[in-house]
């Protein structure tokens, strides 16, 4: 295992040069986005501009750099605009899953994009709400379990329809693997903490 001097000094060269023999690219900039001064965390984020992906891990160390005030603002501008996106990217393609109804049907709400019937949901992610009232903070808690459930039919205010439509509750009659998945991880969720259904980046 390289030590973190000896991983971050490759943020001074670009993405494109990195080689990945003995650390992955994603370890490379999390050693600099973890370090105590501007300078390596500022390189990783060139890093992350130039397209290396982000993933719950390197978005929880841009919250950090975010939330450093006493560091250069334009670092911290950088360190949101990624985040922003990162976030939209993940949030567009999700339907938060309240309860499972006796007849099979999935209540929930969908997010900021309208699914339309034909699309599969191929992944289940856990979030969890901390904080007060009035300053509540979402923590991505990750991938709990992969399914591959197919959206059949739409039920809106009493009606069937042929999508669900972005910002709206609906119903959701699913078919395919992974509904008792769901029910499990509905049932198991602590206070605070809701699932959601994701579809694949494609279908976004």
């Amino acid at each position: 295992m390289m030590h973190p001097p000896s991983l971050v000094v490759h943020l001074e060269s670009s993405l494109a040069e990195y080689i990945a023999v003995e650390a992955s690219a994603q370890d490379v900039v999390l050693a600099g986005l973890r370090w105590e001064a501007p300078y390596w965390p500022e390189l990783a984020v060139g890093w992350l501009e130039q397209g290396l992906p982000i993933d719950v891990e390197i978005a929880s160390c841009l919250e950090s750099i975010v939330e450093r005030t006493k560091w250069p603002q334009p670092l911290r501008h950088r360190a949101q605009a990624l985040l922003t996106v990162w976030r939209a990217k993940q949030d567009a393609g999700y339907f938060q899953v309240e309860t499972i109804l006796a007849n099979g049907v999935v209540v929930g709400r969908n997010a900021y994009s309208d699914i339309p019937v034909g699309a599969t949901f191929i992944s289940l992610r856990k979030t969890k709400l901390v904080g007060d009232l009035g300053n509540f903070q979402s923590i991505e808690l990750g991938e709990i379990a992969q399914v591959a459930l197919q959206l059949d039919k739409v039920k809106w205010f009493h009606r069937f329809i042929d999508i669900v439509p972005r910002g709206h509750s609906a119903g959701l009659y699913l078919s395919g693997t992974g509904l008792d998945v769901l029910a499990d991880a509905l049932r198991g969720c602590e206070k605070g903490e809701y699932v959601s259904l994701h579809l694949p980046e494609t279908c976004r």
